[in-house]
């Protein structure tokens, strides 16, 4: 009895080990791969990130143009509420 035990044991054992095995050969062949394309990528990816870089200056450009005239909207109204409170408030601060 002890020897089948022991068979039993060692079958559990070698099929634990191979199912242990599959994802260290996956990651291996992966990591391989990457290894591999990498350097086919390169320029594609160089391009990419001209490409996102325009992209990033048309829609800064655009924002810029889009939120001036509200800035400068908002500026006006605040130099005029400015130099209204300035107006009603020059006769008070010479009584003080």
């Amino acid at each position: 009895m002890g020897v089948a035990r022991d068979i039993a044991l060692v079958f559990l054992a070698l099929q634990a080990l191979i199912a242990a095995l599959v994802p260290l050969v996956f990651i291996v062949t992966l990591a391989y791969g990457m290894f591999r394309l990498i350097p086919a990528v390169r320029r594609f990816l160089l391009r990419a990130q001209e490409s996102a870089f325009h992209v990033y200056e048309v829609v800064d450009d655009v924002a810029s143009k889009a939120v001036s005239p509200l800035i400068a909207l908002h500026a006006s109204v605040a130099w005029i509420a400015s130099v209204t409170t300035r107006i009603l408030t020059f006769g008070r601060r010479n009584r003080r």
